[in-house]
């Protein structure tokens, strides 16, 4: 067998062995890999969870104090260690927000209060019908000119960039089908969407106006696009009415 094979055989075991959720996914900050290697695998969604619930009083009252700001009010949902200042950063307990939520249940804000709101690389996590919920509590507590944003993986894009023999869209593991399957399937990803999908998510949760962006652009202002995702694999999609 020669050296080049020899060392790809080497990369594949140890990877098959360590398993898809490895620390070195180029779409994780160093700050939160630092965190997920703190903790077994096994105790962290549960344990955040837990933790989040626990204190659903306390950041209720928070939501509501940061309600009472002066101008614009933007939501950050789910915004990992991406904090944004200028916006309210929701996520559940572990990287720094503004109040600590559990997405799965309805936002402790009133309808109509929102001017925008974004999420990047979380509508994956969600179920269908979670996606859908998520979907129409953005639309509730939006003002009716405010404006939804959504980023996520492109899985349409991901299966032709795969087609074409690209060892991308990510060279996250040893071969591009293994790549393909971690950024599918893998991180806790329950589904990806392409545009057409993730449009008509939008539209079946009520928004009358609903039409695939590009990074960088679109209505929402400012953008806060997160320039280190891999751009070639992600589908822009925002909302409104």
């Amino acid at each position: 067998m020669r050296e080049g094979s020899r060392n790809r055989v080497a990369e594949f075991r140890e990877y098959a062995l360590r398993g898809s959720n490895n620390e070195a996914h180029p779409f994780r900050s160093r700050g939160e890999a630092i965190v997920k290697a703190a903790v077994p695998e096994d105790w962290r969604q549960p344990l955040r969870v837990a933790a989040t619930r626990a204190i659903r009083p306390i950041s209720s009252r928070r939501a509501r104090r940061l309600l009472r700001a002066d101008g614009p009010i933007r939501m950050h949902l789910g915004c990992g260690f991406m904090y944004e200042p200028g916006w309210i950063n929701v996520d559940m307990l572990g990287p720094k927000t503004d109040f600590a939520w559990d997405l799965s249940h309805p936002l402790p804000i009133p309808p109509d209060s929102v001017d925008a709101i974004c999420h990047q690389y979380v509508i994956e996590y969600f179920s269908l019908p979670e996606a859908l919920r998520l979907t129409e509590e953005c639309r509730r507590i939006l003002r009716p000119d405010g404006v939804l944003r959504i980023v996520g993986i492109d899985g349409g894009k991901s299966l032709r960039l795969y087609e074409q023999g690209e060892d991308q869209p990510a060279r996250i593991a040893p071969t591009p089908m293994l790549s393909l399957n971690a950024l599918l399937f893998g991180h806790g990803h329950q589904i990806v969407y392409d545009a057409d999908t993730l449009v008509m998510l939008c539209r079946a949760a009520g928004f009358p106006e609903a039409e695939v962006s590009e990074f960088g652009a679109g209505r929402l202002t400012p953008n806060i696009d997160e320039s280190s995702r891999r751009q070639a694999i992600s589908v822009y999609v925002e909302a409104w009415g």
